[in-house]
């Protein structure tokens, strides 16, 4: 028989920033995940969600309320001022404790089986493993950006060489399906605050941790029976070119902060430099090309790759400012 006053093993982290109601859909899903698992495994879990200091007052009052009706999965919420999602995610994670930390965001979804399957892969794990999972549209009506649906596993290890030849940046593992130890987070030193919503640089902190733990010669993976519905809410071609856009800025300040450390990244850079100089105009199988229900609504929110070029800079840019402002 399962004891309610067992330690608590995993921790789901959440943090937001004016969602009002919609927060709730997102908080209900974590409730079955966490039922799901002490029915499956006997394990407990909780939930934390930081408010990263909202202007309205609706959400922080939907939080509350959600916590003093569900109660019976250990609920915790606090409040992070400093503006940034990595400022809110290092707080959660901080005041987690659970042994096992769930990185996800506000309009996304877990699977009921997720906390199962995480557990299952951690205790199988004869060393700490930084691992992501699968992310399917929530809403299919949704543009089918920021989803990974790979079917098989993936894993990279610095040992083989892997990214030589297995691509293991952006999108490769998504930030809003992370599952790794907490002594691992800590261990990596957690979030870049340079970087993410909220920062000068939109993305990237998820594919940052990443880089930073396969330097660290810590084993990365992607299961896809891990699954995350992720209702983005983007349904325009505006949306997406703005998005993408969002991806090549902060793969810039990726470069800045990675690239003598991890030649592999310079790969996309030289490719793009060599059609520049070149002048090929991009075939159009190299585009950024997304269907929706059929229809290439995305065809034409690619980039040129002298456009890429000049948004990586100004990536790299905004990432060395933002480190020399922080340090007056």
């Amino acid at each position: 028989m399962h004891n309610n006053n067992s330690p608590i093993k995993i921790s789901i982290i959440v943090s937001t920033w004016n969602t009002g109601d919609k927060i709730i859909s997102t908080l209900d899903s974590f409730r079955q995940a966490i039922l799901s698992l002490k029915e499956a495994r006997g394990v407990n879990g909780e939930v934390v969600i930081v408010d990263n200091n909202s202007s309205d007052f609706l959400t922080s009052s939907m939080i509350q309320k959600w916590c003093q009706d569900n109660a019976d999965v250990a609920p915790k919420f606090l409040t992070e001022k400093r503006k940034g999602v990595c400022y809110a995610r290092n707080a959660g994670a901080e005041a987690a404790r659970g042994e096992i930390l769930v990185f996800t965001d506000h309009d996304c979804q877990l699977d009921k089986h997720h906390l199962v399957q995480a557990v299952d892969h951690v205790e199988s794990d004869s060393v700490d493993v930084l691992r992501a999972g699968r992310l399917e549209l929530g809403d299919p009506t949704d543009l089918p950006l920021t989803v990974q649906t790979t079917p098989h596993t993936i894993r990279w290890e610095k040992s083989q060489n892997t990214t030589a030849h297995t691509h293991l940046g952006g999108g490769a593992l998504v930030g809003c399906n992370f599952v790794l130890k907490k002594k691992l987070f800590e261990a990596l030193g957690g979030f870049d605050t340079h970087l993410g919503p909220g920062s000068w640089l939109p993305a990237g902190e998820d594919t940052d941790l990443v880089f930073r733990a396969y330097r660290k010669n810590v084993p990365i993976e992607y299961v896809p029976d891990m699954a995350v519905y992720h209702f983005h809410g983007r349904k325009t071609a505006e949306q997406a070119r703005a998005t993408i856009k969002s991806y090549i800025l902060s793969s810039g300040a990726l470069y800045a902060k990675h690239n003598f450390f991890h030649p592999d990244l310079k790969r996309k850079i030289r490719v793009l430099a060599k059609k520049v100089q070149s002048k090929i105009l991009p075939h159009k199988d190299e585009k950024v090309v997304f269907f929706h229900h059929g229809n290439d609504v995305l065809a034409k929110v690619d980039y040129s790759a002298k456009q890429k070029l000049v948004f990586l800079a100004q990536g790299a840019g905004l990432y060395f400012k933002s480190l020399l402002l922080k340090r007056r």
